[in-house]
């Protein structure tokens, strides 16, 4: 697949930022923090007047089939904690996987992919670029909801 690149990463922030807000619970600020990269949580949080911080790593993302004989789903494994900015104490911490997969590491939130974005091989996945994009923002738009009904 070539052409425009996918931000999956911006395109969760917006999502998180969006479904906090509607959640009605917070004050939401957003800001890119630098991971290097090795994408894993930020070790050391800027000051800020902030009261936590929430970290979302998007480990893996793309599009798997679970068997030779399934289709290709969207699959994104993103790790989430909230840290308290005064203390570094962890408030909330989990991983969420969407994938049909049954290996899903333990203590981890497991959605499943949106079939409307299936493809039944790997030659219709690479032929339709757009669709598979959009298949990936809605698995990151379950996380972000996700993330939000966790915090409520």
């Amino acid at each position: 697949m070539s052409g425009d690149k996918l931000d999956l990463a911006g395109y969760l922030t917006d999502a998180l930022e969006a479904q906090l807000a509607q959640a009605g619970s917070f004050e939401v600020r957003m800001a890119p923090l630098e991971r290097g990269v090795d994408p894993d949580f930020v070790k050391s949080y800027p000051d800020a007047d902030v009261d936590a911080y929430l970290d979302v790593v998007i480990k893996r993302a793309g599009y798997s089939a679970q068997y030779s004989s399934t289709p290709y789903v969207p699959t994104i494994y993103a790790p989430v904690r909230l840290v308290e900015a005064r203390t570094g104490r962890v408030l909330y911490t989990t991983a969420i996987a969407i994938t049909e997969s049954s290996f899903v590491p333990k203590g981890s939130t497991q959605l499943e992919p949106d079939g409307h974005y299936a493809f039944s091989n790997f030659e219709a996945l690479s032929s339709d670029r757009a669709r598979a994009q959009e298949g990936l923002k809605v698995a990151a738009q379950q996380i972000a909801h996700q993330i939000a009904t966790d915090l409520r």
